[in-house]
């Protein structure tokens, strides 16, 4: 039976919205405002099956695994027994590919995303470079569609004057401020970005800020800088305050990636109207635009390319910034994720 436009359309998310990433969160608002019904349930097989007839959709962003060796293995499994399970009792399974494969990936994070990319029913990406990745990864047999990824300036405080900023935070107000903020995990490149930054005489302040995710990640990290005062590490959670608090006192907003397909902290900076400074990678320029930001082309222009970025004018990039997130507003994207879905629910799906 197809869904028509009147019928209810029912989403369960894998996984629940996060409290402390609010895209799930913004997301499923504006798809709720366009007709759709997120479930509130969790992933289980008892709610699989308690949920029936037409229109329902299991849309997964993230198949988090975590753990050792062995209970990585069976975690992988059993959450692909589940996709299988969903499919047979006439869910959609729709996947969001924020990373086309897990950056910091084992042997099972690659398998279930292969697994994933095989069971899905349609997918969803970011932009036109993602879906060139998708296609060169994978044999995707499915549609796929870009949505682009909506901005966070509604979830975050506005910025504040940047020397009002640096008071608050206690930083030298006449030194340029870069800033490199997110989890702490190693294909995020902070330890390349802090060898680089220590082989020069930069008179700024470097911030690291994110939550320490991979401990390992983060004990290289303090290795690396307690000599070197021009560094600061902040290695915690950070509520939404305290990121508008970084983000207002920071120049510019370094992103130094080993591997990459979307960015949260890019939509963020330039949700927050921040001039980045970016590796050349055809994802992150579909995000932002090239107005907004300074390419890097390898990890030895890394410095070369923050120099340029602070030689020049940052008020053009900070004004392109805010005028590319003005774009990504959340409306038509639960718009567009909603005619999507409801496609994917008819007989006939969509072509790819």
């Amino acid at each position: 039976m197809p869904v028509e436009n009147g019928d209810p359309l029912r989403v369960l998310s894998v996984p629940r919205p996060v409290g402390d990433n609010p895209y799930q969160t913004l997301l499923y608002r504006a798809l709720e405002g366009a007709g759709g019904s997120l479930l509130g349930d969790p992933l289980s097989r008892s709610t699989l099956r308690s949920h029936e007839g037409p229109g329902r959709v299991l849309h997964v962003h993230w198949l988090w695994l975590k753990g050792g060796r062995v209970r990585r293995f069976v975690r992988s499994r059993r959450l692909a027994s589940t996709l299988d399970e969903a499919r047979a009792l006439g869910w959609r399974v729709v996947w969001t590919a924020h990373n086309i494969v897990p950056h910091d990936d084992t042997g099972e994070d690659r398998w279930l995303a292969e697994k994933l990319a095989r069971a899905a029913d349609g997918v969803i990406v970011h932009t036109d470079a993602a879906r060139k990745m998708l296609n060169t990864a994978f044999d995707v047999d499915c549609p796929v569609r870009v949505i682009p990824h909506g901005h966070y300036r509604d979830a975050y405080p506005p910025l504040i004057d940047r020397d009002a900023a640096r008071r608050q935070l206690g930083l030298n107000g006449d030194r340029h401020v870069l800033l490199a903020f997110g989890q702490v995990r190693p294909y995020k490149g902070f330890q390349d970005l802090i060898e680089r930054f220590r082989q020069t005489d930069l008179e700024a302040t470097l911030i690291i800020a994110g939550n320490p995710r991979d401990r390992h990640a983060a004990s290289a990290l303090r290795s690396r800088t307690a000599d070197d005062p021009r560094i600061r590490l902040d290695l915690r959670f950070h509520g939404r305050q305290e990121t508008s608090l970084l983000f207002s006192a920071a120049d510019r907003v370094v992103l130094p990636y080993r591997r990459v397909t979307t960015s949260g902290t890019l939509v963020l900076a330039l949700s927050l109207g921040r001039a980045c400074v970016i590796p050349d990678n055809a994802a992150l320029l579909d995000i932002s635009g090239e107005a907004a930001v300074e390419r890097f082309v390898s990890i030895d222009d890394l410095m070369p390319a923050i120099k340029r970025s602070l030689a020049s004018d940052a008020a053009p990039q900070e004004r392109a910034a805010y005028a590319r997130a003005e774009q990504l507003t959340w409306a038509p994207i639960g718009e567009q994720t909603l005619d999507f879905f409801r496609q994917l629910t008819t007989p006939d799906p969509v072509a790819r």
